[in-house]
C-alpha cells in the first residue's frame, strides 16, 4: 500500500452512487462530517477514506482504476449492490482486506432496493424469474425461489445473501454503523487478515484445480 503524503494510509470506498444514487451523497457527506469533527475534538482519525466514482468537493475518482492503483490501498469498504460482484473476488484475491455492512443492514438495503427501486440486485429480482428444470420430478429443495417477487419481504432476501461471499468468504471485517465502520477501519488488523485470506485463496485454488481436472477426465471418457 502507498500512504498518502502525510503518511496515512489510504481506504477505498466502492461506488456507493453506483446503487444509492442520491443517498450515496448522504451517505458521504456524514462520513466527512465525521472526519471533520473527530478533527475539531482533537482526535483526528488515521487513515484517509478516497470515494471512487465521485465528483464532489473539487474531487474527481472518477476515472478507471487500474490493479496497480488498487493494489495502493490499505483496505476497502465493499458497499455490495448485487449478489455477484467480479470486484470482490478480484479485491479478495489480491489480499485487500475488505469490510462490508452487517447483514442485517444489507438485508434490509437490498429488500428497499427490489420494492422501491428498478436498479440493482439484478440477479434476485423477479423480472429474472423463469421455470426451473425439473427432471426428476422432486420439489425444489430450497425454501425459496432463486428470486424476489414484489411483497415476499425480508426472508427470502437474507435467505440468498446468506449464500454470497460476502457472507461466507472468511476474514472479512463486518460494521453496524458508519461510526462503528470507522472504528473497524481505525483498529483493522491489516497483517492477520492478508495472512488468512491469501491462505483461503490457495486452499480454494487447490480445490478448483482438483474439481476442473475431474471434470476434464469426465469428458474426456
Amino acid at each position: 500500500p502507498v500512504p498518502t503524503p502525510c503518511g496515512k494510509p489510504r481506504v477505498m470506498v466502492t461506488r456507493i452512487g453506483q446503487w444509492a444514487r442520491v443517498s450515496g451523497v448522504a451517505l458521504l457527506e456524514q462520513t466527512w462530517g465525521m472526519f471533520e469533527q473527530a478533527k475539531k475534538e482533537g482526535r483526528p482519525l488515521p487513515f484517509e477514506l478516497v470515494f471512487l466514482s465521485i465528483r464532489i468537493r473539487g474531487a474527481d475518482t472518477n476515472k478507471a482504476v487500474t490493479y496497480p492503483d488498487f493494489a495502493k490501498f490499505h483496505a476497502c469498504i465493499f458497499w455490495p449492490w448485487d449478489v455477484m460482484m467480479l470486484m470482490f473476488n478480484e479485491l479478495y484475491t489480491m489480499g485487500m482486506p475488505l469490510l462490508l455492512p452487517h447483514r442485517r443492514w444489507m438485508v434490509h438495503l437490498v429488500t428497499h432496493s427490489l420494492t422501491h427501486t428498478e436498479v440493482n440486485w439484478w440477479h434476485l429480482r423477479g423480472s429474472v424469474a423463469g421455470g426451473l428444470p425439473d427432471p426428476s420430478g422432486v420439489p425444489f429443495p430450497l425454501p425459496f425461489q432463486p428470486w424476489v417477487e414484489p411483497g415476499e419481504g425480508v426472508r427470502p432476501v437474507a435467505f440468498w445473501y446468506e449464500l454470497t461471499d460476502f457472507m461466507q468468504f472468511p476474514h472479512l471485517t463486518y460494521f453496524e454503523s458508519l461510526p462503528d465502520m470507522l472504528e473497524r477501519v481505525r483498529t483493522l488488523d491489516v497483517p492477520s487478515i492478508r495472512r488468512g485470506m491469501q491462505s483461503f485463496n490457495q486452499a480454494t485454488f487447490r480445490e478448483s484445480i482438483a474439481f476442473y481436472r475431474r471434470a476434464a477426465l469426465e469428458l474426456l471418457r
